[in-house]
């Protein structure tokens, strides 16, 4: 019983119905129900059978982001970081303008509670 046919037919339907593309791949037919589906000819027979229930377009697969997620937890613990999986230069990974800012701050900072308990005149 080949139905390539109905599968072709209920994906260009289903494409114009979602407003994305359909694949063969993606319809799901009622198992049940393969001889039915296997007379049916015409688009409209098709419409028919996605109206009852028995042609459906399954969901899309997304990626999963799990292994992505247990990674970056890892590089939070400081995992990860060693001399094979970097990839920038030092500078990259740590810029010279973000190092100079960090070094101010921290003067700033010393400096302002110098002038704050007085031990230091403006």
């Amino acid at each position: 019983m080949m139905i390539t046919n109905q599968k072709r037919m209920a994906a260009q339907i289903l494409s114009q119905r979602e407003g994305r593309q359909v694949g063969i791949h993606r319809i799901w037919i009622h198992p049940d129900y393969l001889e039915e589906i296997s007379n049916a000819v015409q688009k409209d027979d098709i419409r028919e059978l996605i109206e009852e229930g028995l042609i459906k377009a399954r969901p899309i697969q997304g990626t999963s982001r799990a292994r992505a997620r247990k990674a970056t937890a890892q590089r939070a613990k400081g995992r990860r970081k060693g001399h094979g999986s970097r990839k920038g230069s030092a500078n990259s990974r740590n810029p010279r303008k973000a190092r100079w800012m960090s070094l101010i701050r921290a003067q700033r900072r010393e400096l302002k509670g110098l002038r704050a308990d007085e031990s230091l005149t403006p």
